[in-house]
């Protein structure tokens, strides 16, 4: 198993057979002063599965690390992969909608995707003063 995508978009929702809607990707916030709080923003990670992934269970963690490295958010749950027929790939989606996040300070904070033990992804985020 593998992260095929991992953005901060505007909005994101999964669609029919698999497939992912995914709308404003990403990476810089502009706020007037700080803390800032960011009224909406989605994070969408999209999983690669295979043959050897075929109906087992992945723990999956997403934590929104700060810049001095500490962590102001985890989210983190259970991911079912299908079945999947040998020669065969599928495609996982986790959206997380993500409302009045409270950034402290300016600087790049980073969503770290761990799957199991292992990091898989990560996305930075600038957070900065002005209007860009």
């Amino acid at each position: 198993m593998k992260v095929a995508l991992a953005a901060i978009a505007d909005f994101a929702s999964g669609g029919e057979r698999g497939k992912l809607n995914v709308m404003g990707i990403f990476d810089t916030i502009w706020a007037k002063k700080f803390p800032s709080v960011h009224a909406s923003l989605t994070f969408v990670v999209r999983v690669l599965a295979e043959y050897a992934d075929s109906e087992t269970t992945q723990h999956m963690k997403v934590r929104l690390m700060r810049p001095d490295g500490g962590e102001l958010l985890k989210l983190e749950g259970d991911v079912a992969i299908p079945t999947i027929e040998p020669g065969s790939i599928r495609h996982v989606n986790a959206v997380f909608q993500l409302n009045g996040v409270k950034f402290p300070a300016s600087g790049v904070y980073t969503f770290v995707v761990s799957i199991g033990d292992a990091i898989a992804a990560e996305a930075p985020l600038r957070v900065a003063v002005g209007g860009g």
